[in-house]
Formats: C-alpha cells, sequence, structure tokens
C-alpha cells in the first residue's frame, strides 16, 4: 500500500497501454525540438537583423566621417589664407607694432575672407607676437581689432601644437563647434597666429540628417573624447558619463556591443577618423535587452 502511494507515477504507467506511452513520448520529444528550433531560428534572425543593422550604420558613419574630414580640411585652407597674400603674411610675421595702415589692410581683408563662408558666426585672427585680436565676434557687424587674446585662445594654442592637422575642436555655448587652427612658419614649426572660428549648425544638421531622434543617440567626439554635438541637447556636457559606458561597452558573441547608458541599454557602433583624430558614435536602443541602472 505504501509503495502504491509513494509511486504514483509508475501506477499511471502500469495502467497505460503501451502505445498511449509512446505516443506521449513522441509529442514531448517533437515538442521540445520544435522548441529548440524556434528559438534557433529566432536568435539567428534577431541576430542577422542586428548584424545587417550595425553593418549598414557602421557604412554611413564611415561617410559621415570621410565628410566630416573634408569638411575640417575646407575650414584649415580658410583659416591660413593669410599666407595666399604675401603682405598679409608679412603681418602675421611682423614683430615691431603694426602701423594704422596694416591693421587697417588685415581687417579689409578678414572683412573680404569671412564673406566666402556662410557658415561662421565668429572669426578671429590672433597675432601673437602682438597681443592683437582682429576679426568679427558677438554678433558685431564690423571687423575690429583689440589687444587682448581671445578666451581659451592659449590651451587652443598648445592642442594646435600637439595635434598633427595644427587644429583644435571645441563645443560652443551656442551648441555647435569652435575650430581652432594655429599659423606657424615652417621652419621651426613657430607659431605665430592662431584663427579662431565659431560655426553655426550647417555641420551638425548635416550629420543628423540621416538619424532618427526616437531612441537614437548620436555623438560626434573631437579626439580628446568632448562631445561636440549630440542629437539630444540634454547629453550636452555628459563627457565622462559617456565615456564611462564606452570604456565598459560590453561585446556580444553575435558580433555586436551594446552599452548602458543613463539606465538604458543600446546597440553601438563607432567610427574613428584617422585623419582628424575625431569619432562618431551611434547608440541604438537594445530593445532584445531589459535595461539595468548605470553605475
Amino acid at each position: 500500500m505504501m509503495n502504491t502511494q509513494k509511486n504514483p507515477i509508475k501506477n499511471l504507467l502500469n495502467r497505460t497501454a503501451l502505445w498511449v506511452q509512446l505516443t506521449i513520448f513522441m509529442v514531448l520529444i517533437a515538442t521540445v525540438v520544435a522548441g529548440y528550433l524556434i528559438y534557433k531560428n529566432y536568435t539567428s534572425t534577431r541576430n542577422l537583423t542586428i548584424n545587417n543593422q550595425l553593418d549598414t550604420t557602421e557604412k554611413i558613419l564611415n561617410l559621415e566621417l570621410e565628410n566630416l574630414d573634408t569638411y575640417l580640411m575646407e575650414l584649415a585652407n580658410f583659416c591660413i589664407q593669410p599666407y595666399y597674400d604675401s603682405r598679409f603674411t608679412r603681418i602675421v610675421e611682423q614683430n615691431a607694432p603694426l602701423s594704422s595702415d596694416q591693421i587697417s589692410y588685415a581687417k579689409q581683408q578678414m572683412f573680404y575672407y569671412y564673406y566666402t563662408r556662410n557658415d561662421i558666426h565668429d572669426y578671429e585672427l590672433y597675432l601673437l607676437h602682438q597681443n592683437l585680436s582682429v576679426g568679427r565676434t558677438n554678433g558685431q557687424q564690423h571687423i575690429t581689432a583689440r589687444e587682448s587674446a581671445p578666451e581659451g585662445v592659449w590651451e587652443a594654442l598648445a592642442e594646435c601644437e600637439a595635434s598633427p592637422m595644427n587644429h583644435s575642436i571645441r563645443p560652443a555655448d551656442s551648441g555647435h563647434m569652435i575650430y581652432y587652427h594655429s599659423l606657424f612658419q615652417i621652419k621651426g614649426r613657430v607659431s605665430q597666429a592662431i584663427v579662431r572660428l565659431e560655426l553655426d549648425d550647417t555641420f551638425s544638421k548635416q550629420l543628423s540628417g540621416n538619424h532618427s531622434t526616437h531612441g537614437e543617440l548620436l555623438f560626434f567626439l573631437n579626439d580628446n573624447g568632448e562631445i561636440i554635438f549630440s542629437n539630444q541637447a540634454d547629453f550636452r556636457g555628459t563627457d565622462s558619463e559617456l565615456q564611462k559606458a564606452l570604456s565598459e561597452k560590453q561585446e556580444h558573441r553575435s558580433g555586436y556591443d551594446t552599452i548602458d547608458f543613463f539606465s538604458q541599454s543600446y546597440l553601438l557602433v563607432e567610427s574613428e577618423s584617422r585623419f582628424s583624430g575625431c569619432a562618431v558614435c551611434r547608440a541604438g536602443r537594445h530593445l532584445s535587452r531589459r535595461s539595468r541602472p548605470h553605475h
């Protein structure tokens, strides 16, 4: 009696016909196999979709970086225009105080240069030997000259001198970017002047045009890892959080990376320019994983 109570399943099997047992067994095996095949097909399709999406995004980012490099080269060529003019070159190189005629000539030329581009807010040339800044800033209508250095110019000059591109790219309070480029003597690479450009949103609009603002983050970083532009204004100034998230990215066996950023999980695509050292990062919402807090 006790054995009967302890083995109800065995007793049930003993009372069940063998063909019924075999049928039940085959159904269970078929269910397990079907479930496995469905899961395998789902994961394979999901991974294929993710990888195709990431490959497409990477190609887009690489093209955008090529456009960025072209844009930066255009800015560099614009900044060195004084060296295309022998009279202006002598003004840049001169150590003795400039005459009023020389200052007027520099202002006149910079006025012409300014109106050759339509993406510039501020345009300044700071002459190191003269402690003289010539340019147009803060919405001024005219080119002016004043004996003072633009804010942040010395740090930017150090970055220009350390950069193989002789430039420094900084975030601007306006939400766009500031571009610096040094002018120097070829012999000894002695800096003589630095050009400061504050640019409008022409490039940032072009960069964000191919990307959704819903569930997708786009970051343009300079070679110091600072966020120059993001399609999410709320994330400006979050350089340290982004760098931490990038340093802790998770590499998956299926060939893609994810990051946890502000309590959300994102698929990550990065592309870095060998030319300028800048990078573009695109993080798309990773819906296949549960978000977890970011510490």
